[in-house]
């Protein structure tokens, strides 16, 4: 990632904590703080509050707060963790857009149940309302986003049959189609 100062920097991910090197000769890796022991599943960089500065959205195998967010600041410190999601979770996905960003997640406690978050500011939308989908077993089933053409889509591997099950992401919620 890139500072304000131009600097670049590379991010390492181990269960101790996160580490942060400088790309520049004779830098060595510090801690990045605030320092928690997490297991960490996955992570993403992303401004999430639309601020310029890239914050950390990470899944973590805690039962309390699986999803948490650090909000990044000048120069890359960031801020102590805050809680985005406190019940289990199968699996987590951050889309960015031109806009924002976008969190997508499979509930964990709720069979096919996906949800979808974006930290926003101003009027209520169609964002956030829950719409199952109809997916046997969806914990255990592969999926991803992507792009298709100029449409965001969540596409999920069939468990039963082979296919991929496509659905369009847009403002109103999920449209389903199928790709044989």
């Amino acid at each position: 990632r890139e500072l304000e100062s131009g600097t670049l920097e590379v991010l390492i991910s181990s269960d101790e904590g996160i580490q942060r090197l400088q790309l520049q000769a004779g830098a060595r890796a510090q801690w990045l703080t605030p320092r928690e022991n997490e297991s960490r599943k996955n992570w993403w960089l992303a401004d999430l509050d639309g601020d310029g500065h890239e914050d950390v959205v990470e899944h973590t195998s805690d039962s309390d707060a699986p999803l948490r967010w650090y909000r990044g600041g000048e120069e890359g410190l960031l801020a102590p963790a805050a809680t985005l999601f406190d019940r289990s979770l199968s699996d987590v996905e951050v889309f960015r857009t031109a806009d924002n960003v976008e969190i997508a997640l499979l509930d964990g406690s709720v069979r096919q149940l996906m949800r979808r978050y974006r930290l926003d500011h101003g009027d209520p939308s169609a964002l956030g309302l829950q719409r199952p989908l109809a997916l046997d077993d969806a914990t255990k089933s592969a999926w991803t986003g992507m792009w298709q053409g100029d449409q965001r889509v969540l596409v999920v591997a069939d468990r039963k049959r082979p296919q991929l099950l496509c659905y369009a992401l847009d403002e109103n919620g999920l449209v389903r189609t199928a790709i044989p």
